[in-house]
């Protein structure tokens, strides 16, 4: 790797770092870290089923266990699958997973889930699920 190269690179992820200390600052109220599931909008910050089915759903990481996760609820139910990294969203836009941890078909068959790096997107949800 060359030196502009590796300037680069040490640019980009200081810009990915910073969006997730943007993101953890912004949804801070969610509960503490680590809570995989949290509905700010149920009084124990647990999902309750009896009113689970209209939430707006997010996925937060698009990786081996976010991706194949947000593709399976994507085929029932409205959900946007959030990402920080601009490139890995446009590869799964384009429906192309180079982690081969989902087949293009199935990207495609998952129509209700949206692709994001937008915080507005994930403003709009009701329920997060993710690290």
């Amino acid at each position: 790797m060359s030196g502009d190269e590796s300037h680069e690179l040490c640019k980009e992820e200081t810009r990915q770092s910073a969006r997730v200390c943007n993101l953890e600052s912004e949804f801070a109220h969610l509960g503490a870290p680590g809570r995989p599931l949290t509905c700010p909008n149920d009084s124990a910050n647990q999902i309750n089923p009896t009113h689970s089915s209209n939430l707006k759903l997010a996925i937060v990481g698009l990786g081996y266990v976010g991706l194949p996760l947000a593709v399976e609820f994507g085929k029932k139910r409205s959900e946007v699958g959030f990402d920080i990294n601009q490139k890995r969203i446009s590869e799964l836009q384009a429906r192309h997973d180079h982690t081969i941890e989902t087949e293009p078909e199935e990207l495609k068959a998952a129509g209700h889930l949206k692709f994001s790096t937008q915080l507005d997107d994930l403003r709009a949800c009701k329920c997060w699920i993710g690290q």
